[in-house]
């Protein structure tokens, strides 16, 4: 009998890149590929997630002030904070699909059990807020 395990859907995926960035989703996507026995696909997604953590929140931000850190940590609603939200986001929704779309489907066929979409909802949100912490212990040292 087959080893009984959880998988992310798609949409706990999304939800918590929506709210915390790629590193969230990608966390989720790690989960994923180790409740699958698939180690090295799960270090490259938490490699990858780290990588757009830095490319998106660290060095495409319009301005490196300490209010910049702070603004875009908290998810400014300017039109540059949705852009780049957009993207990753659209960025990841392909990525999930594209990775794992099979997997998520065989799984749900064989009626094996997801972990509720509310997971990533919060998972997004403690992501989110280490973030913030992040971003701002950066701008306080760097630009202190």
């Amino acid at each position: 009998m087959d080893k009984e395990y959880k998988l992310y859907k798609t949409k706990a995926l999304a939800m918590a890149t929506l709210i915390g960035g790629p590193l969230a989703g990608a966390i989720l996507l790690r989960e994923n590929y180790l409740s699958l026995s698939n180690k090295k696909n799960a270090r490259r997604a938490l490699i990858m997630g780290v990588i757009l953590f830095f490319v998106f929140d660290l060095y495409l931000m319009p301005n490196n002030t300490l209010m910049s850190l702070i603004v875009r940590a908290t998810n400014n609603t300017s039109p540059v904070a949705g852009i780049y939200k957009l993207i990753y986001f659209g960025a990841a929704f392909f990525c999930y699909n594209a990775l794992q779309a099979d997997v998520l489907l065989k799984h749900e066929k064989a009626k094996r059990d997801f972990y509720p979409s509310l997971d990533g909802f919060t998972i997004g949100l403690v992501i989110f807020g280490m973030q913030i912490l992040i971003l701002y212990l950066i701008g306080k040292f760097i630009y202190a």
